[in-house]
């Protein structure tokens, strides 16, 4: 298994389609599958398809069903982590999100096992260009070390934590890595669902970039995306709405403190 995937496009692609937390969510993300069909897009999820959502099992048939035609990838996010381990007897914590994916994937025997058996597989990272996907952190030996050390890969599944935590139990985030991105490099994440109506852009002080793409599916946002070329360079973002009937163009901003979150007020602990 390899930790960090350099994708080499097939030449009937005309570039990618990152798309972010999905969280269980099948029409939206059937929406964004179409989107990618339509354009010659290759699909690269971002992780955290499951937990949350009506349809986590659905969610992995139609990655499976994509991945096995050739039409797309996915990296680790921490909710597939914490699922497989589950799956695989490992003592976790069992909230009612992943409760209700146990519940689903034991109706889904198929899924269940495709997953436990697919997953110790799947890479952190997903690489086109100067375009790097990542699901929670990143940090520079990830460009050039694989496998990846435990820590780094503990930072690309949760990214950096603060040791203290908000008053309702959520976990305070920290991007000094960005500042660690090399200028040219763009990183995609998902994992923090602060992303509204607009998608989200920081800057580190080498002038490398990182874009927030969870817009908090979770907690009934939209699920955004990233379209590329086929060198990995970004041409645009888009949104597709909670039942997948509306796909719309938005704009890329600045990350601002003063924003409000799509996850103010909420009141689930422990984060995405």
């Amino acid at each position: 298994m390899s930790d960090r995937l350099e994708l080499d496009l097939a030449s009937r692609f005309m570039g990618l389609l990152v798309a972010g937390d999905v969280h269980g969510h099948s029409r939206p993300f059937a929406r964004l599958i179409a989107h990618a069909r339509e354009r010659n897009l290759f699909l690269v999820s971002c992780g955290d398809l499951v937990d949350r959502g009506p349809d986590s099992a659905g969610c992995l048939a139609r990655m499976r069903d994509l991945e096995a035609a050739g039409g797309g990838s996915w990296i680790r996010g921490n909710h597939e982590h914490k699922l497989h381990r589950g799956l695989l007897g490992r003592d976790v914590r069992v909230d009612e999100a992943l409760a209700r994916t146990y519940a689903e994937l034991g109706r889904a025997p198929d899924v269940r096992d495709w997953f436990v058996a697919r997953y110790p597989d799947v890479p952190f990272l997903v690489r086109l260009g100067d375009l790097l996907v990542v699901h929670g952190g990143f940090g520079v030996r990830m460009l050039d070390l694989d496998p990846l050390p435990q820590p780094l890969r503990a930072r690309a599944l949760f990214g950096q934590t603060a040791r203290h935590t908000r008053a309702d139990g959520r976990p305070v985030r920290l991007y000094r890595w960005v500042d660690e991105v090399p200028d040219g490099l763009v990183v995609v994440i998902g994992h923090d669902p602060c992303v509204g109506d607009v998608l989200l852009e920081r800057r580190g002080v080498q002038g490398g970039r990182m874009i927030h793409l969870d817009s908090a599916a979770a907690k009934g946002g939209p699920v955004s995306a990233l379209e590329t070329d086929r060198s990995g360079r970004i041409v645009g973002a888009l949104q597709a709405d909670p039942d997948g009937a509306v796909l719309r163009c938005v704009a890329i901003e600045p990350y601002d403190d003063a924003r409000t979150r799509p996850d103010d007020g909420a009141s689930a602990p422990g984060g995405a």
